[in-house]
């Protein structure tokens, strides 16, 4: 007993009063557990970073070469439909072309009207029509014959139907 009897109770140093009253204050051992990333963590995440941008540059490039490809072939397409839309709309036969000997590459249409379309082919491309020209009816029909565009190493061919004149993408 104390003094002016009262009794004292010791205090437990864990639950020492903070003076700003927001709790108790995390000791030394406690901010030594709490930690941010080393730098060698950080350094692995990096490299990780780099080895998958690295593998993904070359597969968007082959991406952008697919799409390409695929725009061209459609290219192709419009103009074969275009020369069979003139023919059925102007009833008149039309001819189409391919001249190679023009600047770059252009396909000549013959018919109710006069027109040339741009190729639009690039350095190693490759465009043959087989026969050298088509012909389209005012009916629909068409000469059968084949497009093949080649680009590197992928080729599509756009065949032309006998009956409808349409061309249809060969293996689809």
């Amino acid at each position: 007993m104390s003094g002016f009897g009262c009794i004292t109770r010791p205090v437990p140093a864990a639950t020492t009063p903070d003076p700003a009253g927001a709790g108790s204050r995390p000791s030394f051992a406690d901010a030594k557990n709490r930690r941010g990333f080393s730098l060698f963590e950080m350094l692995v995440v990096l490299v990780i970073l780099g080895v998958m941008a690295g593998m993904a540059g070359p597969a968007l490039g082959r991406l952008l070469e697919g799409l390409k490809f695929r725009q061209q072939t459609r290219h192709y397409s419009a103009i074969l439909r275009y020369a069979r839309l003139l023919a059925v709309t102007r009833g008149e036969t039309v001819r189409l072309h391919l001249d190679r000997e023009a600047e770059g590459c252009v396909f000549e249409i013959s018919g109710p009207v006069e027109e040339r379309k741009d190729c639009q082919l690039h350095d190693q491309d490759i465009l043959i029509m087989d026969p050298g020209d088509f012909y389209f009816s005012p009916e629909g029909y068409a000469t059968p014959g084949t497009l093949t565009f080649t680009k590197g190493k992928r080729v599509s061919r756009l065949q032309l139907d006998l009956l409808t004149g349409r061309p249809e993408l060969e293996g689809e």
